[in-house]
């Protein structure tokens, strides 16, 4: 049983992370990534959290949800992504600082989140095959390249936010009916 925590390096000492129920927050065993969103002083879950709002209610996780922990105040929040991110597995992911986006590699291409319009969009990018998958993104904010590994094999993507192309209907939107 993993609960998720953060260690204090003046006290020495880990601390329980709380929601916002103050019931200490676990990890689901369900596919999920995680980034650090620098310009926020946020950790950025994508599954694998059983977190809610409500007291008593069972964690409940939209493909187009994020949840945030907000390192300097301590709290969780759900971040309510417009459209629906057409993915069912997630790889690595990474935050693109320079452009201020979030890059998420899943089995049906590679998706960027925008933090300040909420939006999902599909990048147009063909990936070499791997054997499996890859295991390990990073971003080099000095260059602009996101670096993938998989095993032996190792990919570098060039990133430039003029150049980026998003497929068409690249998200679906629930109507609010």
């Amino acid at each position: 049983d993993w609960n998720i925590a953060s260690y204090d390096t003046k006290e020495s000492k880990w601390s329980l992370l709380m929601g916002n129920t103050g019931i200490p927050v676990k990890t689901l065993k369900t596919t999920s990534a995680i980034l650090l969103d620098s310009k926020r002083h946020r950790i950025i879950f994508y599954g694998g959290l059983a977190w809610t709002s409500i007291k008593g209610a069972a964690p409940q996780m939209a493909k187009n949800q994020l949840h945030s922990y907000d390192i300097d105040k301590n709290t969780f929040e759900v971040i309510n992504g417009i459209g629906t991110a057409e993915f069912e597995k997630i790889r690595p992911c990474a935050y693109l600082s320079d452009i201020d986006k979030y890059l998420y590699l899943t089995d049906k291409g590679h998706y960027l989140f925008d933090p300040i319009t909420n939006q999902w969009k599909k990048l147009k990018i063909e990936m070499p095959s791997v054997p499996f998958q890859w295991c390990y993104m990073t971003y080099d904010t000095k260059r602009g390249l996101v670096i993938l590994n998989e095993g032996y094999k190792w990919a570098v993507l060039k990133i430039d936010e003029k150049s980026l192309v998003y497929e068409k209907n690249e998200v679906k939107i629930k109507s609010e009916d």
